[in-house]
């Protein structure tokens, strides 16, 4: 069975009766690629796999999913394998039924967050089938579409996975901390609340106008820089260049509360005199070598406190004794 355009894989391949690749693995029957295709999943009986390891044994009745390259604009069409025993897989209206086969899917693009547990490990380890029963069907990094095989590729954040997943995956792993849901792609003529804001938000002019409020304001001393921006970003989802959700997911709260309680440590360290004596005590230790000894003592002790708490922290925390020192020395 053979497919165009973006929806669903171009070809489907089943293993019939009797195929000598039965009992072979995916590599093995040189079946892990078609000319500019490559396999993403398997489905046998009621299940669905992918990504396909090439170690993958094929059995009876498996149906092999291929999905055109993005970036291989040379086969609109591959050519069928050699191998006896395979078959162009019947349509799935005259397959066998099964609460796999008439469940409807859809389509999703997810961005793998940065802290996402997902980072650093190949997708084969995963589990995403269970975990979020969804399928990768491609891989965008750098917006260029990974050509290695998915199931040893190792994510990254930033990483876009293009899913085949059931009905409901938007709703159900909107707030998840691995990855953002950020697009659909449904049917011909169907828009999802992504594109209808890509089309209907305003250009570039407005955002760069935000921004230079947003400046301009603090910089005159209208408003605290804080408030200036929590006014920008307010215009930024009246714009309709956020949505109130994605405006929500952005703010990295356990950063805030980092950088609140540092700021008041500091203050706290500035009012009781601990700034100050810390501030001496490394001139103490310094002075004799110059100033820019002094600057290597602040700079390596911001750089020891940056392991135990976020660079912001650790500035928020030092600031006070830099002052210190500098004042100390005129």
């Amino acid at each position: 069975r053979r497919r165009g355009g973006k929806r669903g894989p171009l070809l489907e391949l089943e293993v019939g009766k009797g195929s000598p690749v039965a009992g072979r693995t995916v590599e093995d029957a040189g079946l892990d690629a078609l000319p500019g295709h490559s396999l993403v999943r398997i489905e046998r009986g009621e299940r669905s796999y992918g990504p396909v390891e090439g170690g993958e044994e094929l059995s009876e009745g498996d149906i092999l999913s291929y999905e055109r390259v993005e970036h291989d604009r040379g086969e609109s069409v591959p050519s069928m394998p050699s191998e006896p025993g395979l078959e162009v897989a019947p349509r799935p209206e005259d397959r066998a039924t099964s609460p796999a086969r008439d469940r409807a899917t859809e389509r999703h693009e997810v961005v793998v967050r940065e802290g996402s547990g997902l980072v650093g490990k190949p997708l084969k380890e995963l589990n995403l089938g269970e975990r979020f029963g969804a399928t990768v069907i491609g891989v965008r990094r750098g917006g260029k579409h990974v050509k290695k095989p998915l199931a040893d590729l190792e994510l990254h954040p930033g990483d876009v996975l293009v899913l085949e997943t059931g009905r409901g995956f938007r709703h159900a792993f909107e707030e998840t901390p691995e990855f953002f849901v950020t697009s659909e792609a449904g049917a011909a003529g169907e828009r999802t609340a992504a594109t209808e804001r890509d089309r209907e938000a305003p250009g570039p002019l407005g955002a760069t106008i935000v921004l230079v409020a947003v400046v301009g304001i603090a910089a005159v001393g209208l408003a605290h820089i804080a408030v200036a921006g929590t006014i920008g970003a307010f215009a930024m989802v009246l714009l309709g260049y956020l949505t109130p959700g994605e405006a929500r997911e952005a703010v990295d709260w356990s950063i805030l509360v980092v950088i609140g309680g540092a700021l008041g440590l500091g203050q706290a360290m500035e009012s009781t005199g601990a700034a100050e004596w810390m501030g001496h005590g490394l001139v103490d230790a310094l002075a004799d070598q110059g100033p820019l000894w002094l600057l290597v003592g602040v700079y390596v002790s911001t750089v020891v406190l940056t392991e135990v708490i976020t660079n912001n922290g650790a500035a928020a925390l030092l600031f006070p004794v830099a002052l210190s020192v500098a004042q100390s020395q005129g």
